[in-house]
């Protein structure tokens, strides 16, 4: 006997630490879909222009490194630290408290 999966609409979907079995039962319509590709390929097209692009010698990412590093100077790596270390705590608190 198959035992019938229940299928989960996307506007139902709620927690975005879903399982992998819950995850691969939403199903998505139309709109959604044609949404969900637009979205990676503008993501995809801009992430690849970031990291391989390249303007006068230098890649896009490596110029916005350097500004950040000229702007803020040795406090830029305690900044990262900072917003890294939040964003974990931020995770820690909003998913188990």
């Amino acid at each position: 006997m198959e035992e019938k999966k229940k299928v989960i609409r996307v506007e139902e979907v709620t927690d975005p630490d879903m399982m992998s079995k819950e995850l691969d039962s939403v199903v998505l319509e139309g709109g959604n879909k044609t949404k969900g590709i637009i979205l990676f390929l503008i993501c995809s097209i801009i992430g690849i222009a970031v990291f391989f692009g390249q303007i006068e010698g230098s890649t896009i990412f490596g110029i916005i490194y350097n500004g950040f590093v000229d702007l803020f100077g040795q406090a830029i790596y305690w900044i990262l630290s900072i917003v890294i270390t939040a964003n974990f705590i931020c995770h820690i608190y909003f998913k188990w408290c």
